[in-house]
């Protein structure tokens, strides 16, 4: 029975899986003083196992007592590693959600954004494209991050994710976005909601009428999101706009979408926060699809590709003896010529970026070339204006001081070239809110009654305070060698 279990999840199993699996099994009978090489040396035409010094467990065995053995093996081993993909292990392999409280969020955020509609509408500005943005990200500011959850398929149907398809209560980076987005040229909510999913989806071209499933979602910018979105006439490559085409440099590497998935799918926590679900029900039914189909069936139109991105390196956006001071001054003829709005995207070097969980793209299971994306508009400030609060927090690990710093227009008019976006780079679970003193940013709760959001979340300064944010005397993004520089795309 256990032999057969065990084939069972063998059969099952991906060949990504099968291969750890026996790498793992592999490796458990050296440890026995075993290995498959020496067990199937010994085996006699008789089918029967020679008695030799190197195998004194298995002398006398047939071979299918031999199987049934190495059967216990694997069984052992492939539960320990993926018992939970396929109903054997003690941890569940999903995350419950709450169908009221999701009905309440989609109720909410159709609600508000029905409002806004009509606002932008009615506003003089609603032909003028860029304060049209300026509008639309200035009311989604400090709006919390939103790290799992930000987006899903809905409730209808038989999803893997059933999140609401879009949200205004949070974002993360890509959402927030697809929502500016998606409001930039929609008169009213169904308008919007065909936005939406024309700029969110794509990635595994599915038609129109199944659009919505996880794997045709566009979870990669330079694979996914970038070229359907261009062939949709909604954004332009303009990186080679703004600087002679030999300072432009690209960035190759292979995305496969598949390979990321199944890296999900073979770890517990990213598998509980993938599969998101109302019921027991539709948990236990998307793991048996799963278990049946594997990733290879599940997303049968996910391929990998080799990409390659453009970017302006990071060191020309600044005066070349500012540098080499380490004081980074602006190089404003390149920052007059970015075109905008536009959307900025983080080009990564995916083989020296890393965590504390170890290299990114072994992590993922794939390359990766944008980190982080957001907005980019030009805003005018009238002297002693606010133009945003600078966080400032050290680097203790256990509990990091964080300082909020407000930074004011000190000149009669500043024209600032300014980045909207949603970010997770403050300390997690922190709050951010106001006190008779001004600003914080701290892990205590406000009073009751007091307004607050987390540190983490919708925030718009200027791209050269965003370049040059300090740790401790140490350029965060600038002296990091996996960050290459910027990819620009002009929106239309």
């Amino acid at each position: 029975m256990i032999a057969e279990r065990a084939r069972l999840i063998f059969s099952l199993s991906s060949p990504r899986r099968r291969g750890s699996i026996l790498r793992t099994a592999t490796s458990q009978m050296k440890c026995e003083g075993m290995t498959l090489k020496r067990i199937l040396a010994s085996r006699s035409h008789e089918g029967e196992l020679q008695r030799d010094k190197w195998i004194p467990a298995f002398a006398g065995m047939t071979t299918e007592r031999v199987r049934a053995f190495l059967g216990v093996w694997v069984f052992i081993i492939a539960t320990a590693l993926y018992g939970n993909v396929y109903g054997y292990g003690r941890m569940t392999s999903f995350t419950l959600l709450k169908e009221k409280a999701l009905q309440s969020t989609m109720i909410d955020s159709d609600r508000e954004l029905f409002s806004l509609l009509h606002q932008l509408e009615e506003e003089p500005l609603s032909s003028q494209k860029e304060e049209k943005l300026i509008y639309i990200v200035e009311k989604f500011l400090d709006r919390p991050y939103v790290m799992v959850g930000a987006q899903g398929e809905g409730m209808e149907g038989n999803h893997l994710q059933e999140d609401p398809l879009y949200r205004t209560d949070g974002f993360n980076c890509t959402t927030f976005v697809e929502m500016g987005l998606a409001l930039l040229n929609a008169r009213d909510l169904p308008e919007f909601k065909k936005n939406w999913i024309e700029i969110s989806y794509g990635a595994g071209d599915l038609p129109e009428e199944n659009a919505l499933h996880y794997c045709n979602r566009n979870h990669f910018i330079s694979k996914d999101f970038n070229p359907i979105n261009q062939k949709n006439h909604r954004i332009q490559e303009a990186t080679f706009f703004v600087t002679p085409k030999e300072d432009i440099q690209r960035k190759e590497t292979f995305i496969d979408s598949l390979a990321w998935i199944e890296a999900k799918m073979d770890d517990k926590i990213q598998l509980r926060n993938t599969i998101r679900v109302t019921s027991k029900k539709k948990g236990n039914a998307i793991l048996k699809t799963l278990s049946k189909n594997n990733e290879e069936t599940y997303c049968p139109q996910l391929k990998g590709e080799e990409i390659s991105l453009p970017y302006i390196p990071k060191e020309q956006f600044f005066l070349k003896d500012s540098i080499e001071k380490r004081t980074f001054q602006p190089k404003a003829s390149l920052l007059n010529l970015i075109p905008t709005p536009a959307i900025l995207e983080i080009v990564r070097d995916d083989n020296a970026w890393g965590t504390d969980s170890g290299k990114v793209k072994e992590i993922m299971g794939t390359g990766i070339l944008v980190s982080h994306l957001g907005f980019l508009y030009r805003k005018n400030f009238k002297e002693g204006e606010k133009i945003y609060n600078k966080i400032l927090c050290t680097s203790d690990a256990e509990k990091p001081l964080c300082q909020v710093i407000p930074v004011e227009c000190e000149k009669q008019n500043c024209s600032a070239l300014m980045f909207a976006h949603a970010t997770d780079a403050y300390p997690k679970d922190y709050f951010y809110y106001k006190t008779s003193k001004g600003y914080v940013c701290q892990k205590e709760k406000p009073p009751k009654k007091i307004p607050y959001t987390t540190c983490n979340r919708v925030v718009a300064m200027p791209l050269m305070d965003y370049l040059k944010q300090e740790d401790s005397g140490h350029f965060i993004y600038l002296e990091d060698p996996s960050f290459l520089g910027i990819n620009i795309q002009k929106i239309l």
